[in-house]
């Protein structure tokens, strides 16, 4: 029995190494059933991730106000030429009564 015993100990250093490496924050399971973030990242890693993170959000923030101002000029532009349109109408609709009117005047004579 002294072989099996001594044949059985390598296999619980490797029980314990196994079970020391499950319960390491990496492999652990949340309640929702997804990992969670690896924790093999270390500090500088994270910091890097973080400020391209930064960087992108910060660009991301610069398109869509140049965005913004770009469409609130093209509705400005567009709301000034409905105005001058809606104008000309106006005095091309009185043109054309006036018009109309002299026309029949013509007729009658």
């Amino acid at each position: 029995k002294s072989v099996s015993k001594a044949s059985e100990q390598p296999n619980l250093v490797h029980f314990i190494r196994t079970i020391s490496t499950m319960s390491s924050p990496s492999a652990v399971v949340s309640a929702g059933g997804k990992r969670k973030r690896a924790a093999d990242y270390d500090d500088d890693r994270r910091k890097e991730i973080r400020e391209t993170n930064r960087i992108a959000a910060r660009e991301c923030r610069a398109r869509k106000k140049h965005l913004m101002i770009e469409l609130e000029k093209t509705v400005a532009n567009l709301t000034a030429e409905h105005s001058a349109l809606t104008k000309q109408n106006r005095e091309l609709t009185i043109r054309l009564e006036t018009l109309e009117r002299t026309a029949v005047g013509w007729k009658s004579c």
